[in-house]
């Protein structure tokens, strides 16, 4: 699994916010029920795996706007859950 773009993605506050947590004093805190929050993230994990053309990569998200766009995308294919 892709770990370094895990790691940018949490790390951009305006990703974590989207995904219901937060890191504060290092320490990752969940701002959503732990349900919803799992499921956020397992969808961003599913991103970064997948094996097809939608596959998330580095290129994607390299940029921190890049990474806010895809929160936008990702909040609103989520809201109907």
């Amino acid at each position: 699994m892709p770990t370094a773009s895990l790691r940018r993605l949490v790390e951009t506050p305006e990703v974590a916010a989207k995904l219901g947590i937060e890191f504060r004093n290092g320490e990752l805190k969940l701002l959503g029920g732990e349900a919803q929050v799992s499921k956020a993230v397992r969808h961003v994990i599913n991103d970064l795996t997948r094996s097809d053309k939608k596959k998330l990569s580095t290129k994607d998200i390299y940029h921190k706007e890049q990474r806010i766009e895809y929160a936008k995308q990702f909040a609103c294919k989520r809201c109907s859950c």
